[in-house]
């Protein structure tokens, strides 16, 4: 098992590293042939692996170097990217292993040939019809062939449709060249939507099938009360037909009946880390207040109490907080409140809920009151009271599927 606490540094870290001979590199990881949970290293040298590192103890790649680049020095061409090693970083007689980018240079060739964006996020539109288009451009030296493109479009309204297909009415795309196609749709009724577009293309002889996705929110531009009541200037505040309300130092959901829900978009947020409190007044696990930063989930919390959000990273240019508040079939229907108050910019991501709560997170993310403190950095104190709510301890499995870390074998 791994020793020691990790230790994540403010400053991007580099270390010179040799190349490890492939034989050797194979020969250290043999028993890879054995495990399918782990890549085979071939000890020849167009492998798709290779190892590189150090003979001192201590030196290597680690957890949450993954995806980082191995440059050659003096030169700047990226020969590998951080991928997995052994069960201790830096351990003698063992070296990082990084995937080999000249092995999959015709693949990345290939998949980089044609500029499109796979997902795009519209942020809030209104109700009624709407249009939108989907651009392709070719940056390879080649012809790309969207003879039989074929487009199939699928989305949250049935109705929606293909207007027009500049790119199979052109055949042929030269080097540099754009097509578009454009759709129509109408947003019927408030709520999330995505739409995706499915395609062929045709490349040096080889067929791919792609799909580019568009997201966003329907909604509507919040009232001015609304929108004083929010810290953060030049923001967008919108809302779904259960408007949220100003109150005193923040805002508050509206009451909902069964199966209703109140939104509240919060748009154009500046790179920062935020912070908020939340005041809870719902039936356990049927009226619940959901969190979404970046259209990201966080956390859901439901029951009576005070919780604190803090230190919730926004890293974007402009970033966007969604607040749904859902009833599930609670039986104090209309008596329920959701408040939402202390909004404020502050300088480690985690939500921790208050004395008595309940909760299954993790110490490092998502803390009962009375939780050892760790020592680190990226943890936080909880504070006030809370009878009988709590987060569903969602939060820790939504950051560990967004955090990159390299595999480590046992």
């Amino acid at each position: 098992m791994p020793t020691g606490t990790a230790v994540v540094p403010e400053q991007l870290q580099e270390l010179n590293v040799n190349l490890i001979n492939q034989q050797v590199c194979s020969d250290t990881y043999s028993y890879a042939e054995f495990d399918y949970s782990l890549p085979y290293v071939d000890s020849n040298v167009d492998s798709g692996f290779f190892c590189s590192g150090v003979e001192s103890t201590g030196f290597d790649s680690c957890r949450g170097d993954s995806g980082g680049p191995l440059i050659v020095s003096g030169t700047g061409v990226q020969l590998g990217i951080v991928s997995w090693g052994a069960n201790e970083c830096g351990a003698e007689g063992t070296y990082g292993v990084y995937t080999n980018l000249s092995y999959y240079s015709d693949w990345i060739k290939y998949r980089t040939s044609l500029g499109y964006s796979y997902q795009e996020y519209k942020s809030v539109q209104p109700l009624g019809a709407q249009y939108h288009d989907f651009v392709y451009t070719n940056y390879s030296d080649q012809n790309i062939d969207f003879s039989y493109a074929s487009p199939i479009l699928q989305g949250s309204d049935v109705d929606a449709s293909i207007i027009s297909d500049e790119c199979s009415d052109r055949g042929i795309l030269g080097p540099g060249q754009s097509c578009a196609i454009s759709i129509s749709y109408n947003n019927g009724e408030y709520g999330s939507k995505l739409y995706g577009l499915y395609l062929s293309y045709t490349l040096g002889g080889t067929t791919s099938n792609i799909v580019s996705y568009l997201e966003f929110e329907v909604a509507t531009t919040a009232n001015s009360l609304l929108e004083s009541s929010i810290p953060w200037l030049n923001t967008g505040v919108y809302s779904n037909e259960y408007q949220w309300t100003a109150i005193n130092n923040g805002i508050r959901a509206a009451s909902v009946g069964d199966t209703q829900e109140s939104t509240v978009f919060i748009d154009g947020i500046p790179p920062s880390q935020i912070s908020f409190d939340i005041i809870l007044s719902t039936e356990l696990y049927r009226g619940l207040l959901y969190i979404y930063a970046n259209g990201e989930f966080v956390d859901a919390l439901s029951g009576e109490g005070e919780f604190n959000v803090q230190n919730l990273s926004l890293p974007l240019g402009s970033n966007r907080i969604k607040l749904t508040y859902r009833n599930s079939g609670s039986s104090a229907a209309g008596n329920d409140s959701v408040q939402v108050i202390n909004m404020r910019s502050d300088s480690s991501t985690t939500v921790s809920n208050t004395p008595g709560s309940d909760s299954d997170g993790d110490s490092s993310t998502l803390s009962p009151s009375g939780a050892p403190d760790s020592g680190d950095s990226s943890t936080s104190s909880p504070s006030g009271s809370s009878e009988s709510g709590g987060s569903l301890g969602w939060l820790t499995l939504a950051l560990f599927g967004l955090l990159p870390l390299r595999k480590r074998i046992q």
